[in-house]
């Protein structure tokens, strides 16, 4: 990874331990977010409520995220990121906690769209804290040793969660790990600052945004035609990788009648893949497509629209190692294009001071998308079958991979 021009070992020390901190952080994030996918099937029989009661517990917190993002990035990009992200954490792990001792429906979708604000607090200051320590002009490495942190953060939340659910039953899929959620954050608010400066460096400035106000940044991400058509793109794409996210350990329960802790770790090969597609969607973006993302994420939408009509030919066969090997290359795919549009476009903002803001307006719409999937999913299975979901997501696939390809002819006259 390239560190800021300097010599100076102290300042590498510190860039090495904001890096590790902000990795462990943001990986951390997940275990009171996807929690909720592996208990939702035992929350169902539990409490007794049909697929569009636990689909809108999950659409509520992406939009309630979705616009926590919108909101959240430009304050970020104003904001101390040390205890604007600290207080997201410690809000995080109290709303998991309560929602683990609830059981009236409207008590835990309130709490479960708190925690989406609270979660939303995360990403874009954590990307503005990034940015302010190391260097932006290899974006793509940093991309790419950067986003594994959501890929495997989500993969242990999946595997601890799925054995606290079959130990324990799936209130301690909640209580246990936001006691460690809110350690981590406690980790963060002592050991991170936001700047060099503020521990004494001296390193250039990019671009400052704080006296700019937020009606003002919002209206220039609108008017800017390279974000406009990657926020549809994150729209689209999010509706295959947030559904599969929630709802692929229920598919593998209903539709091949796995245990619950069974599926919960088969279904840990859509972040297990993810990880060698964030590394991947990284290397090419910097290596092969000279930092142009579009091109990468084409090419991985029309992976994920083949694993998609994988999965509708392979219906009624029940067999498990099929819907594995699928889920495994929807999860390359999906956080390969998520890495790219979400890590790798705001960081190539870094020289305009914006990456925040971008990073939180980016997310807004990621989230938009994945809030949609995760309520017409739940209906769709309710009144149709899996099928319908798998067609579905297979349309809005060729849609995301349709924006992408607007999305690189816009950047074309810019980069030339």
């Amino acid at each position: 990874m390239t560190s800021l021009p300097s010599i100076d070992p102290r300042l590498r020390r510190w860039q090495w331990r904001i890096f590790g901190i902000a990795w462990l952080s943001y990986a951390s994030f997940y275990l009171c977010r996807v929690n909720i996918a592996v208990a939702l099937p035992l929350i169902q029989v539990d409490l007794g409520w049909d697929r569009s009661a636990v689909g809108a517990i999950g659409s509520v917190f992406l939009w309630v995220y979705a616009i926590g993002q919108l909101v959240n990035g430009t304050l970020g990009q104003k904001a101390n990121a040390r205890w604007f992200v600290g207080a997201g954490m410690l809000l995080s792990a109290a709303c998991s906690a309560a929602f683990g001792a609830s059981s009236a429906l409207w008590v835990m979708i309130a709490l479960w769209g708190l925690n989406g604000w609270a979660q939303s607090m995360g990403w874009a200051a954590i990307m503005k804290t990034i940015a302010a320590w190391f260097d932006p002009r290899r974006r793509g490495r940093i991309t790419a040793f950067f986003s594994p942190c959501f890929v495997l953060g989500h993969l242990v939340a999946w595997a601890v969660g799925g054995w606290l659910v079959s130990r324990w039953g799936w209130r301690y899929a909640f209580w246990l790990p936001a006691l460690f959620f809110a350690g981590v954050g406690g980790l963060w608010l002592v050991g991170v600052r936001s700047t060099p400066q503020a521990v004494g460096f001296s390193v250039p400035r990019s671009a400052a945004r704080s006296h700019v106000g937020m009606g003002e940044i919002l209206r220039s991400l609108l008017a800017h035609p390279r974000l406009r058509w990657a926020a549809v793109t994150c729209v689209f794409a999010s509706m295959i990788k947030d559904g599969l996210n929630l709802w692929a350990p229920t598919f593998l329960v209903d539709a091949l009648d796995m245990p619950v802790s069974s599926a919960a770790l088969a279904a840990s090969v859509l972040p297990l893949f993810g990880l060698a597609g964030s590394l991947l969607a990284g290397w090419l973006s910097d290596r092969l497509f000279r930092s142009h993302e579009a091109p990468g994420i084409i090419g991985l939408s029309l992976v994920v629209g083949l694993a998609m009509i994988g999965f509708m030919l392979s219906s009624g066969t029940g067999s498990w190692w099929i819907a594995v090997v699928l889920l495994g290359v929807c999860g390359m795919a999906v956080y390969g294009i998520n890495a790219l549009l979400l890590t790798s476009i705001p960081l190539s903002f870094s020289e305009e001071g914006s990456v925040a803001a971008v990073a939180g307006f980016l997310d807004f719409a990621s989230y938009i998308g994945g809030g949609i999937s995760a309520l017409a999913a739940g209906r769709l299975l309710d009144g149709v079958g899996w099928n319908a979901v798998f067609g579905y997501w297979l349309a809005a696939t060729l849609v995301a991979a349709a924006s992408a390809t607007v999305l690189f002819r816009r950047t074309q006259p810019r980069n030339h």
